[in-house]
């Protein structure tokens, strides 16, 4: 009878030697397991310290990159800036040259009135003195002169406000470049100030997306020199225009006001040679009444001889008669009869001599009172010419008042002339 009771499990038992090829396939699958989990660290080491060398490196160089961009944006920013500016300055410049021509065509408005008043009033006057004369050609002339020059700076002045219209389209380009700019760099200062413990970085669904309004570098370089070149090229046109503004203006004010002075020397000497005219009719007039009364004179001394002849020829004409009634043998030509007949003859003719010359003086008398009438009527359309002459005159003194007034000293008259009134300062106050 056994003492213990043994119970076998129902499996079957492995031999020895399988228990120990077992126990060699484990010891050499953990080996295996071991040795490859220390390669797979190694490996994970390595590529552990390569990814922190590469992504240092790799944000080093997109730092570098960013950094880059940024100087580079901010150069071209600053520069358009400056383009910008300086824009703003022609701007600024071109319209107070634009205003300024606009008002000297403003001002033209009082030459053309002056000039048109004084023509119209010249054609009234009358007679001979209504005449084509150098205070005509020089009215005529300086019309010319302000039709030229006003059609010249209409021009400039829509020249002025084309150019106006093209600065303000590229300052309002560059401005637009300049603040799309401002808008990229601070998002770069943005992303530059980023980093791996940075809030509000996540994944991004697709990070590398490149939109269609995307533009390469160079585009993007080949624009702001664009602007930039524009801007300056515009800039160029502008001086060049001011210039071709400037100096014409001054080149009107020196034509006008030397064309004003002969036209005023012309008019004042219309109005000596009017005046001349006048004091020698005045003088006509004078003589020609001195020798109407010197006629009027002779006129009644003649008729005063005339009835003295004619009461001497009825007195000889009645003594002859008289003596026609002598009786009988008693009328006889004696010498009586031949003196009275010598004397009747005497004084008829001397009769008739005087009568014509009564007659020749009362025409003269006449003519003398015609050519008075001609003079007092021609001394009074001198009067009228002078007056007319004289109001021409006192009209263009306008010209010469207000805006059109000669600087007062040769300092001002300096300053004018070289442009440097807006660089002066103003005088201070007490």
């Amino acid at each position: 009878m056994k003492s213990i009771v043994c119970l076998e499990k129902p499996k079957s038992k492995v031999a020895d030697s399988d228990w120990h090829g077992k126990i060699f396939q484990l010891r050499h699958s953990c080996d295996v397991k071991r040795q490859a989990a220390f390669e797979l660290k190694n490996e994970a080491r390595q590529l552990r310290n390569e990814t922190d060398i590469s992504t240092h490196w790799g944000a080093y160089q997109n730092n570098a990159r960013l950094a880059d961009r940024i100087t580079e944006i901010s150069r071209w920013r600053d520069a358009l800036n400056k383009c910008r500016t300086q824009i703003e300055a022609e701007l600024r410049e071109l319209s107070v040259e634009k205003s300024l021509t606009e008002k000297e065509i403003e001002l033209y408005n009082l030459n053309f009135t002056v000039v048109n008043e004084c023509l119209t009033l010249r054609d009234e006057k009358t007679s001979n003195d209504l005449c084509r004369d150098a205070v005509e050609a020089e009215l005529n002339t300086e019309l010319k002169t302000l039709e030229t020059f006003k059609k010249i700076f209409t021009e400039k002045v829509q020249e002025a406000w084309e150019q106006m219209n093209q600065l303000q389209d590229i300052r309002y380009k560059i401005q637009c470049d300049v603040a799309d700019k401002e808008d990229g760099l601070a998002i770069d200062h943005h992303v530059l100030g980023l980093d791996k413990y940075s809030t509000n970085i996540t994944l991004k669904h697709n990070a590398l997306k490149s939109p269609q309004s995307m533009i390469p570098h160079e585009a993007w370089l080949e624009n702001a020199k664009f602007l930039k070149e524009r801007g300056e090229s515009q800039m160029r046109s502008s001086q060049k225009l001011r210039e071709s503004i400037v100096l014409p203006r001054n080149q009107s004010n020196n034509e006008l006001c030397a064309q004003n002075e002969r036209t005023n020397y012309t008019m004042r000497k219309r109005i000596y040679e009017t005046m001349k005219i006048r004091n020698e009719l005045e003088w006509q007039k004078s003589v020609l009444i001195s020798d109407k009364e010197k006629i009027l004179g002779e006129v009644r001394q003649l008729e005063i001889n005339l009835e003295d002849l004619a009461r001497k020829l009825k007195l000889a004409e009645t003594r002859s008669e008289a003596r026609l009634y002598r009786p009988g043998l008693e009328l006889v030509r004696d010498d009586p009869y031949e003196g009275l007949c010598e004397e009747i003859g005497r004084l008829r003719n001397l009769t008739r001599n005087m009568k014509d010359k009564l007659t020749a003086a009362r025409s003269a008398v006449n003519f003398l009172d015609d050519q008075l009438t001609i003079i007092e009527l021609e001394l009074q359309t001198k009067n009228h010419v002078l007056d007319i002459e004289q109001r021409c005159l006192g009209l263009r003194d306008r010209l010469v008042k207000g805006a059109r007034c000669p600087p007062s000293s040769e300092t001002d008259r300096n300053v004018i002339l070289t442009n440097l009134a807006h660089q002066i300062p103003p005088e201070s106050r007490p």
